[in-house]
């Protein structure tokens, strides 16, 4: 399957588990397992609980996904 169809939504991380992979929450509350994807482990980003991400997700499995991008959290003042 392509790039093309993937889907990609924005979440927030719940829970970080072992092997590079978290818990992500959606904003229509659905939480999926995503793992980081080889960019984002070549550049040694670690996520925290609370980071915004971007998720594709195969529309086949849509339990499951990759994180592909890290958001800036706007909340933050420092």
């Amino acid at each position: 399957m392509s790039r093309e169809h993937a889907i990609s939504v924005e979440g927030s991380v719940v829970e970080l588990m072992p092997n590079h992979r978290c818990r992500v929450r959606m904003p229509n509350g659905h939480v999926i397992v995503a793992h980081l994807a080889s960019q984002l482990r070549l550049a040694f980003i670690k996520l925290v609980v609370g980071d915004r991400v971007r998720v594709t997700m195969s529309p086949f499995d849509l339990s499951k996904g990759t994180v592909v991008e890290q958001l800036k959290n706007l909340e933050y003042e420092g």
